[in-house]
């Protein structure tokens, strides 16, 4: 499985953008009943709760949806639950986005 990680951050002071690629480690995915779930970790905390936005796909481009997920303060783990998405072999990839403003 593949896991692709954006992050935007917006400074609130100055309103400067910046996007930079995040790497983090994929610690558990499974289906259960049509549900696919993925767990990871980044090997750092956010000051802030943060939001994820995150998309599934498959090796021939089938969208699965794309869902919301947050991160919690000081916490580096997230979770991302998809629902009807049917078991199978495939290739998936995840791309999430990470939104943080300060």
């Amino acid at each position: 499985m593949e896991l692709n990680i954006s992050m935007i951050t917006r400074s609130l002071q100055d309103n400067s953008v910046t996007v930079k690629s995040l790497v983090a480690q994929l610690t558990d995915y499974e289906w259960e009943d049509d549900t696919f779930f993925c767990a990871g970790k980044f090997d750092f905390t956010f000051a802030k709760e943060v939001n994820i936005v995150a998309e599934l796909t498959d090796s021939k481009f089938k969208n699965f949806g794309i869902i919301h997920s947050t991160i919690g303060i000081n916490s580096p783990y997230f979770d991302l639950v998809w629902r009807n998405v049917p078991m199978g072999n495939r290739n998936f990839k995840v791309n999430c986005m990470i939104l943080y403003f300060h």
